[in-house]
């Protein structure tokens, strides 16, 4: 044999092993898994990672080095300055490459959307397209093959799924056209098809919004298949399931992709009481992960044990004040509602430096707070659910580039938009849930690239509370929980009354 060419059938067979050996080296075995699964567990308490789940779970990870990415892939990671994994990351990533069923339970601005989109990148280079004009069901060949996408993300807003798509887009920076469609109500049908035919036999990752998905799939066959999903992704899964029509639409997408074939990510930062119902039905032996876990009781119970198939309610502000981030200092200021104008002037003039987001309850309130700071001389923009989808489109653009100061809007604007550099969120309402709340709060204290996982990024949210608040009691236990000065007003909450005209209804209504 020459040196350096090494060939296994040129090794002798080895002796066989005594059994003494044997139980050597099981016992070898079993301090390195022991040691191994303590490391595990050491870096998770340090990350403030709760993990559960049937089988061997794997450990978190410390680089994106450790899942091997390709060069391009790091790259642009760190040009958005993201260089190392959030705690959701570090632990989701490795579960999701090793094609577990996922739920991951994890503050806003934590960088849950890479949890989906790494895979997906990988996904898409290792998968070939299907073949041009070919049933694989029927295997019988097609007049006209629809787009067959190999991911599907479905999420409950436009906004959100225009800012996934451009995630995706940004790791084809020099594409034309990045595999990946936006399919959402408020943009012309006929446009989405022309998309879409153009990606037929082409590996893409659709992000739709549930009505129109469906809309595409049942009335328009020709045009959407997704008979070839293996990633099937919900994002912010909380406010999808608020939403009962967007619930029913949810699980008729569930059934129209084949649970066999597909590796199922739910994705959330708050802790609805219909997810573990819902996830019974959608996630096969999942791996559930919870970020911030230090801040919540020991007596909180599981995510999705069968404990805690019935939510119970008084768990619920402490799991919520997992997902607030502890880099937001929370100034709760208690005034009448006559004050609240005169006080967003004082508390806008005394902030440093912009961009600052305010949050109000309903349309017309949107546009009369914007109408007044546009009359003081101040950069502002609405926002909200009765405006066109372009110029909701211009409005962000202009927030992001600093053209616009202050962005005055309903929860359309809280859940999953990416709008780095907000360091001043202002609640003009009290939402009608602490959901809501959490979900407004965690607009601000976030990495400008998307991932608090490396940085030290603090924010600030003031929050007007009036006699009014619905949500007086469980504020109280979420500032508590997270070490937030408490206003004296709030010791009582029974001394606040919600508004027999509040809905959650008409809360949806009004964005």
């Amino acid at each position: 044999m020459q040196p350096g060419n090494v060939n296994r059938h040129d090794f002798k067979q080895a002796p066989a092993i005594s059994a003494e050996s044997t139980d050597q080296q099981h016992v070898v075995n079993a301090v390195h898994n022991d040691t191994a699964e303590q490391e595990a567990s050491w870096a998770r308490q340090e990350r403030g990672i709760v993990v559960e789940g049937e089988g061997p779970i794997p450990p978190p990870v410390c680089s994106f080095d450790e899942l091997s990415l390709p060069p391009d892939v790091i790259s642009v990671l760190q040009s958005r300055g993201v260089t190392t994994p959030s705690p959701v990351q570090a632990q989701a990533l490795p579960c999701v490459f090793q094609g577990r069923d996922v739920v991951a339970l994890a503050p806003t601005g934590s960088g849950k959307t890479l949890c989906y989109i790494l895979p997906m990148l990988r996904l898409l280079q290792q998968q070939r397209p299907p073949v041009p004009g070919f049933d694989y069901y029927t295997q019988m060949p097609m007049l006209s093959a629809p787009a067959a996408p190999l991911a599907l993300v479905v999420v409950p807003t436009r906004e959100l799924a225009d800012q996934v798509v451009q995630d995706v887009s940004a790791f084809f920076p020099t594409s034309t056209s990045p595999p990946v469609v936006g399919v959402c109500g408020g943009v012309a049908v006929d446009e989405q098809l022309i998309q879409l035919q153009r990606c037929a036999n082409e590996a893409i990752v659709v992000v739709a919004t549930p009505g129109r998905l469906l809309h595409l799939v049942q009335r328009t066959r020709e045009a959407l298949s997704l008979d070839q999903i293996s990633i099937l992704v919900v994002d912010e899964v909380d406010r999808v399931l608020e939403a009962p029509e967007m619930e029913t639409q949810l699980r008729e997408i569930l059934q129209a992709v084949n649970p066999a074939s597909r590796q199922t990510l739910l994705l959330s930062a708050t802790l609805p009481a219909f997810l573990p119902r819902l996830a019974r039905s959608a996630v096969l032996r999942p791996i559930t992960i919870r970020v911030d876990e230090a801040s919540m009781p020991a007596t909180v119970p599981s995510a999705l044990s069968s404990s805690s198939h019935q939510a119970d309610s008084s768990a619920s502000p402490a799991i919520l004040a997992l997902s607030t981030s502890s880099k937001v200092v929370h100034d709760v200021q208690f005034m009448r509602p006559a004050e609240k104008t005169s006080r967003l002037l004082s508390v806008l003039r005394a902030t440093k430096q912009p961009p600052v987001l305010v949050f109000c309850n309903s349309r017309s309130r949107v546009e009369r707070v914007a109408r007044l700071l546009r009359n003081e001389q101040f950069h502002v923009a609405p926002l909200h659910g009765g405006q066109s989808q372009g110029y909701r489109t211009q409005a962000l653009r202009a927030f992001r580039a600093g053209y616009v100061d202050v962005l005055v809007a309903t929860d359309l604007a809280s859940r999953g938009l990416d709008l780095p550099g907000v360091e001043h969120v202002i609640l003009f309402d009290m939402p009608l849930t602490i959901e809501d709340y959490v979900h407004r709060c965690g607009r601000t204290g976030r990495h400008p690239g998307g991932n608090t996982g490396g940085a030290d990024v603090s924010g600030k949210a003031t929050s007007f509370l009036t006699r009014e608040c619905a949500i007086a009691a469980e504020l109280k236990q979420l500032l508590c929980a997270t070490r937030q000065q408490l206003p004296r007003e709030l010791e009582v909450p029974k001394n606040f009354q919600q508004p027999a005209s509040s809905s959650r209804q008409l809360s949806a209504l009004e964005q």
